[in-house]
């Protein structure tokens, strides 16, 4: 018997180590674990450039464009909340987002009313269908990223510090090699699933005004793998983070996207995501909306109607107006003053 129970607590010492010194299996662990949280804080922060084409014959400088993404949510309570900002050439633009089984709230830049759209309303995203949505594309990403793991990469892990919003954190910080054609691949599966998500394309239609047909969306994805074919992977890092308690507390992601026929286009990545507070309730306050500071979707896209005219034509001051002016070959983009622009 003792030999028995002696064999029991080697295998299960084993098993234990095996797993504590498997990277994989402690990320596939921490993936599960991270998709059951149902309080957190995340923010998003980081960079997002675009190439510029040749002018006169010399590549402008890519110009970098900065995103800050702040978001609480608490299943418990049904809210989430979401702070934008992205700024790019001197112009920043800021947008609050709200949202729970019965509404969606946002803030949009440039418009002094929230914007409030009833669950249930034709094309309204069902905001918990959303996360549902949300959380399964997540969970076939990191399975995705799993599985190109385990037949051409590698994932390394080694003892650090993490400084989060709330102190210092101890982690595991796994590095993550990826080939070039594994990652792109994933972008493609990604983009192709996120178009044929039901959740997501009503989340379009709320921010252009109409949903698009399912032949338009074809279109899209058809577009968007050849636009793909050409596209080279470079530079390309990622790291997770793993803390203590097995959760992902945060993932930096970094990559060039370089099109091999024209190295002037491409796009440019470099982002960092941190979670904390988790497991704790989130004080999340909505609006308090009135007549004077809301409208429905509806009436905001009246609006944009009435603001955008198809011409010119009449406008003081717009006589001359000639889009040709804007094309960026007429523009000397490196000796332009801009003036640093707040959008609320």
């Amino acid at each position: 018997m003792k030999k028995i129970v002696l064999g029991l607590l080697l295998s299960m010492l084993l098993m234990t180590t095996a797993c504590g010194n498997d990277p994989v299996a402690r990320l596939e662990k921490a993936v599960k674990k991270t998709g059951e949280l149902e309080q957190y804080k995340m923010s998003m922060s980081g960079d997002i450039g675009v190439n510029m084409q040749e002018l006169e014959g010399e590549t402008a400088q890519s110009e970098m464009g900065n995103i800050t993404v702040e978001m609480k949510a608490d299943v418990d309570k049904d809210k989430t909340r979401a702070d934008i900002n992205y700024s790019m050439m001197g112009i920043s633009m800021n947008m609050e987002m709200y949202g729970d089984s019965k509404q969606s709230i946002t803030k949009m830049p440039m418009s002094d009313k929230y914007i409030v759209m009833d669950v249930g309303a034709e094309g309204a995203t069902d905001v918990q269908k959303s996360q549902e949505s949300l959380k399964k594309l997540s969970d076939e990403l990191y399975a995705d990223i799993v599985k190109r793991i385990k037949e051409n990469g590698e994932i390394a892990l080694e003892k650090t510090e993490l400084e989060m919003p709330d102190g210092k954190v101890n982690v595991d910080k796994g590095t993550v090699k990826l080939e070039s054609k594994d990652v792109k691949a994933i972008l493609i599966s990604t983009v192709e699933k996120l178009y044929s998500d039901e959740e997501f394309i009503k989340l379009m239609g709320e921010q252009s005004g109409k949903a698009p047909s399912k032949e338009e969306i074809d279109a899209m994805v058809a577009e968007m793998k050849s636009s793909f074919e050409n596209i080279e992977i470079e530079n390309f890092e990622y790291a997770v983070y793993i803390d203590g308690d097995d959760y992902i507390v945060g993932q930096d992601i970094k990559m060039d996207l370089v099109d091999s026929k024209n190295e002037t286009e491409g796009l440019a990545m470099d982002l960092k995501f941190r979670i904390w507070d988790m497991g704790n309730d989130q004080n999340i306050d909505f609006p308090e909306l009135t007549e004077e500071n809301s409208m429905s979707f509806e009436d905001y896209m009246k609006s944009l109607e009435l603001q955008m005219p198809e011409n010119m034509e009449g406008i003081e001051g717009m006589e001359n107006f000639n889009p040709e002016d804007f094309n960026l070959e007429n523009m000397d983009l490196e000796n332009m003053d801009i003036p640093e622009v707040t959008i609320e």
